[in-house]
């Protein structure tokens, strides 16, 4: 029976090596050697909310979300990234769940994110999820969903 655990991460040196660990999931879009890429994960480190998903105490898949817009109550997922051969097997969307449960719980009234349009497998499971398009800007399109408080 696969023991399944999601954990919110605080520690700088932990998100920085989560992240690091997922670059492959990128495809070459995050650079990990950059000083881009750490001044990103001090960011996330002080500002967000980086959860993680374990598998048998492995760690299968993470996201960064903002919930911290109180003015208009705005949620915002930065990434979201599960092990390849994890992937189809519903993780991510227990993964979200768990965002969206955490967002609520802040007052957020919605949640976004930009994704590539090429990158259909995470559209459909954004649409899947009660994500809408709302608009394409440059190479992103941009996706929300109204988070509903009967989710509690």
């Amino acid at each position: 029976m696969k023991e399944i655990d999601i954990q919110v991460v605080s520690d700088y040196d932990k998100i920085v090596s989560i992240w690091s660990s997922f670059a492959d999931c990128f495809d070459g879009r995050i650079d990990i050697c950059s000083s881009k890429f750490l001044k990103l994960m001090h960011k996330y480190c002080e500002k967000a909310i980086t959860c993680c998903i374990y598998c048998n105490r492995e760690i299968i898949g993470a996201c960064t979300f903002y919930a911290n817009d109180n003015k208009f109550g705005k949620a915002f997922i930065s990434l979201l990234a599960v092990r390849e051969d994890y992937r189809g097997n519903g993780y991510a969307g227990y993964l979200l769940r768990y965002v969206f449960h955490k967002s609520i719980e802040m007052n957020m009234k919605t949640i976004s994110l930009e994704v590539l349009p090429q990158n259909t497998n995470a559209i459909n499971l954004y649409l899947k999820n009660g994500f809408k398009l709302t608009s394409e800007k440059g190479e992103k399109i941009e996706m929300e969903k109204v988070l509903c408080q009967e989710l509690m």
